[in-house]
């Protein structure tokens, strides 16, 4: 088990409406500190406001995650002041909803640097502290896109499938050293937030949208258990079995579940072009 009470928790994208949910979930089970990390000032005053006076020393730190320096003064800046945290919850992420062939290099980038590469960057500093105390906790909330590949999400989904080996790569390091530190990995499926309102799921009964508090909670309910991954709802479980069926067979069981129509719904797609080479 791993015990929240008294523990250093750093979040990121804690302005954000799941990023919200967690800190107030986190905060019933009395942590001595949340770290709030995010690119959005105004948010992150906003969360630290709401949240102050409940028991948990509230801090706020600005930093945009595309962003090596920022990200690696941040953790310099932690570590000098002696607030290294014990558990990391990577929850920032960017969604372009724009097809692979739509997408800028400004887009692709950005969204490789927020959702992968940022993984990197506020993990390393502290990894070394976590190992020598032989206590802690790395939880990378991918995606059900981190799983299955969606059509219309240009680089989202490809970024996720990094987060969720970025997760399987810390793991396999974890568990070969025998280290009593943990990792989580998070896959849901879409989530009702501002940054997708308008999602639908053609089988919502299979498949339903999911809210932010339930997410929240199922979270950190994982990390207390020290589950190594948590996929919701639990039809996900079953993508693994999915990738033993012949191609052909697997894209028509997604398209029954309306994989692409749910991405389509939160941005319609265009009609595909490509150029025919004469």
């Amino acid at each position: 088990m791993s015990d929240i009470r008294g523990k250093t928790i750093l979040i990121t994208g804690a302005a954000g409406d799941l990023g919200r949910a967690l800190c107030r979930e986190l905060l019933a089970h009395n942590p001595a500190v949340l770290m709030l990390v995010d690119k959005n000032p105004r948010g992150l005053e906003d969360v630290k406001s709401g949240l102050s006076g409940k028991g948990a020393a509230i801090l706020a730190y600005h930093c945009d995650l595309s962003d090596r320096g920022q990200c690696s003064e941040l953790s310099e800046r932690l570590r000098a002041a002696d607030k290294e945290p014990h558990i990391i919850i990577h929850n920032a992420g960017i969604l372009s909803s724009k097809s692979l062939w739509e997408c800028t290099d400004e887009e692709i980038e950005q969204t490789f640097q927020v959702n992968a590469a940022a993984l990197f960057w506020l993990t390393r500093p502290f990894l070394g502290s976590m190992l020598k105390s032989g206590m802690g906790h790395i939880v990378t909330i991918a995606s059900a896109g981190g799983l299955v590949a969606s059509t219309g999400l240009g680089a989202y989904s490809a970024t996720k499938f990094a987060a969720v080996g970025f997760h399987e790569t810390v793991w396999r390091e974890l568990r070969r050293h025998q280290s009593r530190v943990r990792a989580t990995l998070v896959c849901p499926w879409y989530i009702q937030t501002a940054m997708v309102p308008r999602v639908k799921s053609p089988r919502p009964f299979l498949l339903p949208i999911l809210n932010t508090e339930d997410v929240a909670r199922k979270t950190v309910r994982a990390i207390i258990k020290n589950r190594p991954r948590l996929y919701m709802p639990p039809l996900l479980y079953t993508v693994p079995l999915l990738r033993l069926l012949p191609v052909g067979f697997m894209d028509r069981v997604l398209d029954w579940f309306g994989v692409d129509e749910a991405a389509d719904s939160i941005s319609p797609a265009e009609p595909a072009f490509f150029p025919k080479n004469d």
